[in-house]
């Protein structure tokens, strides 16, 4: 009796082996395309993108997670968003750098140009030009006015301004600090 299922007499057919496509280098168009995107951009999964720019597929999910972006094996991401979550902390670091740089010599030229002085040195100016007069007129007031204040008794108005002095002195003090 012949098997329903074979044309060749009795021997049961082999079942066809399909071949699996070989990666030829072309970029499906079907898996680089958003559906939702009519057709704009480029999209790739987290390891094509891997691919593409030389990274452990690792290094770029990671980097994206840290971008916010969930990732899942068929997720596609666009080109924008994967170089900006790759890219954009060493990016972000350059232009921090250059930034600084700029800054730096803009700061320098200024002090070359006398339009900038660094603070120890505006400090002592203060120091010599307005605190130590004050201070010496502070100290000295006491004893040069007491007898102009109360001509009959410069003793009481010295113990008052001296109160006043030594009060006018913590109150400037607490205001520095």
């Amino acid at each position: 009796m012949k098997d329903k299922k074979s044309n060749s007499g009795g021997k049961a057919a082999k079942p066809r082996k399909t071949a699996k496509p070989k990666p030829s280098g072309k970029v499906d168009k079907a898996k680089t395309q958003n559906p939702e995107s009519n057709g704009h951009g480029l999209y790739l999964t987290v390891t094509g993108w891997a691919k593409a720019l030389g990274f452990d597929p690792k290094t770029v999910g990671q980097r994206l997670r840290d971008a916010g972006h969930q990732i899942t094996h068929k997720n596609v991401y666009h080109v924008r968003v994967v170089v900006a979550a790759v890219y954009g902390d060493e990016q972000a670091e350059r232009n921090r750098n250059l930034k600084l740089d700029a800054d730096r010599k803009e700061r320098e030229e200024r002090e070359a140009a006398g339009e900038l002085v660094s603070r120890a040195v505006m400090e002592k100016e203060i120091a010599e030009l307005y605190t130590l007069p004050i201070g010496q007129a502070l100290a000295s007031m006491p004893t040069t006015l007491d007898t102009q204040c109360n001509p009959s008794d410069p003793e009481l108005s010295r113990a008052a301004l001296l109160r006043w002095v030594e009060e006018t002195k913590r109150l400037i003090r607490e205001k520095l600090q």
